[in-house]
Order: C-alpha cells, then sequence, then structure tokens
C-alpha cells in the first residue's frame, strides 16, 4: 500500500502540474544529467558514513549448521580542492585530503588512511605523502572513491544516474549498475544478480535559489535477486537461488551544476541472499545505511613540493659548492 506521504506528494505534483497547464505554462523539465562546473581553487569536503549488520546462518548436506552475526561500519570524511580546470568546467587536477577514515570489521578498527593526501588527475590518482601501511580495504576504497574522473563524470545525484529530464513529480527507471552501486555505501551485491529488480526515482521538487536549481528526489528498489557472483576469477561461484531479495530506499537532494559541493544521500534498506557453493547452504539478511554529504569549504593541509624531476642524460647537475660555480680566474700575463 502506498505511503499518505507518497500520495501527498504525488498529489502535490499533480496539482502544481495542472496550474501551469492552466496559466498556459508548459511544465519544466529538469535536465539530471548535466555534468557539473568545477573551478579551480574551490574547496568542498565530503562526508560519509555506512553501516551494514548481517545475520547468516550456513548448514551442510549432512545437517550440520552454525550461525553468526558481521557487522562493519565505515566513516570518511575527504577534503577536495580544484587545482586546474578546464574552460567547460571539467576538472583536471585536484588534491583530496583523507581528513578521517576508521573501519570496523569483523570487530578490528582500521584507520590506516586517516591524514593521507593526493594529487588526483582523470588518468591517476598519486599520495603526495609518504605511504603508510593501508590496509587492503583501504587501497579498494582509495580506487573507488579518489577517483577525478568518475566524479567529474556523475550527474547531480552521484553514482545514482537519472537517465533522462523529469518534471517534477515525474518517475523514471534507474540503471541497474547504478542501483547497485548506491547500496551499502558503494559495497553492494554485482549489479548481475539484479535483473528483476523494479528500481524508480521520483523528482520531488526542482526549486530557484541565488545558487541554481536545487532539486530533490526519492529512490526505491525491490524484488528478487537470482545469478551467480564470483569475486576473482579463482574463485568458486556463488549461486543466488530463490528467496532472496532486496528493499532499499533513499532521498537525495542536489544543487545543479555545483553538486560536487552541495550534494546529500541517505539509502537504507534490506537484503536477504540465499547462496549456495561447494555442498554449504547460506542463508544472510542485511540492514544496510549509507548517508554521503557534500558541502562547500574544509581545511586541507598545505601539500609539500613534489620532488625534482630527474636531470636529462647530458644534463649537468649543479655544483655542490658554491665556489665551483664561480668563473675560473683569468691566468697571469706571460
Amino acid at each position: 500500500m502506498r505511503s499518505k506521504l507518497g500520495v501527498f506528494a504525488i498529489s502535490a505534483a499533480l496539482a502544481a502540474s495542472a496550474a501551469a497547464v492552466l496559466a498556459g505554462e508548459e511544465p519544466k523539465r529538469v535536465d539530471l544529467k548535466a555534468p557539473d562546473l568545477w573551478e579551480a581553487g574551490e574547496v568542498f569536503t565530503v562526508t560519509e558514513t555506512a553501516s551494514q549488520e548481517t545475520d547468516v546462518t550456513a548448514s551442510k548436506d549432512d545437517g550440520e549448521s552454525a550461525a553468526k552475526r558481521q557487522e562493519r561500519r565505515r566513516e570518511s570524511v575527504v577534503v577536495w580542492r580544484c587545482l586546474e580546470a578546464d574552460a567547460e568546467g571539467r576538472p583536471l587536477r585536484a588534491l583530496a585530503f583523507v581528513k578521517t577514515w576508521k573501519q570496523t570489521r569483523r570487530g578490528r578498527a582500521d584507520a590506516s588512511l586517516t591524514g593521507a593526501l593526493f594529487e588526483v588527475t582523470p588518468e591517476r590518482t598519486t599520495s603526495r605523502l609518504p605511504e603508510g601501511k593501508w590496509s587492503d580495504d583501504a587501497k579498494k576504497w582509495i580506487q573507488k572513491n579518489v577517483r577525478l574522473k568518475s566524479e567529474a563524470d556523475k550527474g547531480p545525484f552521484g553514482d545514482l544516474e537519472i537517465p533522462q529530464s523529469l518534471e517534477v513529480g515525474e518517475t523514471c527507471k534507474i540503471p541497474l549498475a547504478s542501483a547497485a552501486a548506491v547500496i551499502g555505501g558503494g559495497e553492494g551485491p554485482p549489479p548481475a544478480i539484479f535483473g528483476k529488480v523494479e528500481t524508480s526515482f521520483r523528482l520531488d521538487a526542482a526549486d530557484e535559489t541565488p545558487g541554481g536549481t536545487s532539486v530533490r528526489g526519492t529512490m526505491e528498489f525491490q524484488g528478487p535477486l537470482a545469478g551467480e557472483i564470483q569475486s576473482s576469477p579463482e574463485a568458486p561461484k556463488v549461486v543466488v537461488g530463490e528467496g532472496s531479495t532486496i528493499r532499499c530506499s533513499g532521498k537525495s537532494s542536489a544543487l545543479l551544476g555545483r553538486s560536487h559541493r552541495q550534494r546529500t544521500r541517505s539509502v537504507e534498506g534490506e537484503m536477504t541472499l540465499v547462496t549456495e557453493v561447494m555442498g554449504v547452504s547460506t542463508r544472510a539478511v542485511s540492514k544496510f545505511r549509507s548517508d554521503r554529504r557534500h558541502e562547500p569549504g574544509g581545511e586541507m593541509p598545505e601539500p609539500p613540493p613534489p620532488p625534482p624531476a630527474p636531470a636529462k642524460p647530458g644534463t649537468p647537475l649543479p655544483p655542490h659548492d658554491p665556489k665551483e660555480a664561480e668563473p675560473p680566474a683569468p691566468a697571469p700575463p706571460k
């Protein structure tokens, strides 16, 4: 049954559209694919929390079974500074300072990435400080979250790709890969098992502000999961069986054209995975939530100067003794 709030929101949107038609105005369509416009010198902060609790029950063919609970939580605060952008507002070079990075997984705390500083271009991410003993989870997080190309290519709702323009109150489907990307703080199931999941996004509001158009929307994903999961080429394939489902909902807001520095998203839901591999049947029920906020400003340490470029072959090195740089004294007259 549709909630009363959902009914009121749709009724309000229909009323607004009807008023526009009666006034002789065309309902305004909002382009939710427009890229952001970056500016050299701007600074913004991305704060994210993600948590997941999973109850796992495993059973073998001989009737033996076991149950356990797995918990995971991550908090991160990353300050970005745009160093260079082209004439069309695409970022070419930026700094990313990991002010805070804390993860608790299977009872183990990990803060190995806190204090890291990176220089980021569309082609690569380079550490500007001596690399610490980063955990494997930290390295995977860097590869996914400290990337300028992916951040620059996203629309106003980030990983949540909206494939078309919408009127207020209008709903569209979301690509399955995009839906999978926003679940569990970006660590949800692979999109390959989302084949029968129904996805939707509704544009709830589009308001003109002094800084631009501010938009808000609601997302919903639900349906059965099915297929195979393989974590690596060497790992065995895990069959996702009958009874696997997902239900997820969330809210997003963004400032069009400036969403990289002014955006929010909250997602929560529940997922059940029934799998079988190598004679072991597993039922895992997960409850997850993630919150992400982009806001202007932030403090960032001054980066150390880059190391000097290596001398080219045949180029003389500068002298170590200042006297060696003086021209030789003229020879006495004969």
